[in-house]
């Protein structure tokens, strides 16, 4: 699914259901056709 250039250093992907825009809307991947939201997150 993903490439070595699809990587970012201190990063890792996650998946969620949910996804809530700046403006506080909640986007459910499901009603888009998806079944997750790829997001990027910082590496602890």
């Amino acid at each position: 699914m993903s490439n070595s250039k699809d990587k970012r250093p201190g990063y890792k992907l996650i998946f969620r259901r949910y996804r809530t825009l700046k403006d506080g809307t909640v986007l459910d991947a499901y009603k888009y056709g998806f079944r997750a939201w790829p997001i990027w997150v910082k590496d602890d």
